[in-house]
């Protein structure tokens, strides 16, 4: 019966001791739930920022071809200006040409003129020193 008293006692200290383990582990629980919950929030910051991360080459992009676009309506107006600004030049030398032929136009009929005026008065002396010339004979 001792052996059975010392058998009893030994499965005694043997609980006591596995009920002191389970009472450490159930007092590193709470310390454990905040670890885990500490870590838990930082994992999910690493993830808000990983996303941040991975959408800031989209918004580049997006951003980049805003800008594409950006340039390219506005090469279409420059386009559209620079053409607009051709036809003008080519107006306005159309119009340089008219005026110059109107200018050779205008010059030619004064030469004309000279001359018509010029044989008139030379005529009319003529037929001044004529008519002198018949006054005095």
């Amino acid at each position: 019966m001792q052996l059975a008293l010392a058998d009893a006692a030994k499965k005694e200290e043997s609980m006591v001791a596995q009920e002191r383990c389970l009472e450490e582990e159930l007092g590193s629980i709470p310390g454990r739930e905040q670890d885990l919950a500490t870590r838990s929030k930082e994992l999910e910051e690493h993830r808000a920022l990983l996303q941040r991360w991975e959408a800031e080459p989209q918004e580049k992009e997006r951003s980049l071809k805003a800008k594409e676009t950006d340039i390219v309506s506005r090469e279409a107006v420059l386009e559209e200006h620079a053409q607009d600004l051709s036809r003008r030049e080519e107006i306005i030398c159309w119009e340089a040409t008219a005026d110059s032929m109107a200018n050779e136009r205008v010059a030619a009929a004064q030469r004309d003129a000279r001359e018509v005026a010029s044989a008139a008065a030379l005529d009319a002396a003529a037929k001044t020193k004529d008519a002198h010339a018949t006054f005095e004979s």
